[in-house]
């Protein structure tokens, strides 16, 4: 049993369809997706019409991170601000603007956590922050990180929103972050995810970085993730 873990889309549709085509090659046909779909870079909606053709054709497990909050706390409460030209909340809107219905009620029925079992494997915890929070970085060294993971029955807890690759062991325990598909950070401009091995009732994590074409190249013509001319 292999299955593929993706995070941090983040709007980076190119480079999620790299990393599913790496998968696809590798004949995977099961994928975890921890959160934060859109947001930051450009044509969320074509994000959005891969993952939901993933999950048409493939067994998907898609979990809430922080960002999908924000479009839904959005809808809500009209007198959140965000404005156009604005460099922290002007990306925001335009995702916000680019949603239908669809993509609302999608977000609206996620969770932010799940404990889930495959064939007669350990069971996963899956999350985007912390199991509690999906704002949380799980971190080494931290007397927090290691509270969670005693707190969680699971042995394996499968989580992002740090947008950097780690594993974190405790007490007969791991932690797993699949790093960013579309906004990675420390990865050499590489995208990221993780591929998770069901081997002798173990499971065995492989980090995957891929080079990749971001979204600013076919967009603008210029690559903001080295800072330069194409």
């Amino acid at each position: 049993m292999d299955i593929a873990v993706l995070s941090d889309i983040h709007s980076n549709y190119i480079a999620l369809k790299k990393c599913i085509d790496y998968a696809l090659s590798h004949n995977i046909n099961r994928y975890i997706f921890l959160g934060d779909y859109l947001g930051d870079l450009g044509y969320p909606q074509k994000t959005m019409q891969i993952i939901y053709e993933m999950n048409t054709k493939y067994e998907c497990n898609f979990i809430k991170g922080n960002k999908d909050d924000y479009w839904l706390n959005f809808r809500e409460n009209s007198e959140i601000i965000w404005q156009d030209n604005n460099s922290t909340t002007g990306a925001m809107l335009y995702t916000y603007n680019h949603l239908d219905k669809k993509d609302l009620e999608f977000f609206q029925k996620l969770q932010p956590a799940e404990t889930i079992t495959i064939d007669d494997m350990p069971q996963l915890t899956i999350c985007h922050g912390s199991p509690y929070k999906v704002n949380e970085k799980l971190v080494t060294k931290s007397a927090r990180t290691y509270e969670i993971m005693d707190s969680i029955a699971s042995s394996v807890i499968l989580c992002g929103h740090t947008h950097i690759q780690n594993k974190i062991e405790h007490n007969g325990k791991m932690i797993l972050n699949a790093g960013s598909v579309g906004v990675p950070l420390y990865s050499n401009g590489k995208t990221q995810f993780l591929l998770l091995h069901g081997i002798a009732n173990e499971w065995i994590p492989e980090f995957i970085s891929l080079k990749w074409l971001c979204t600013y190249h076919s967009s603008f013509g210029w690559c903001k993730c080295k800072d330069r001319k194409i």
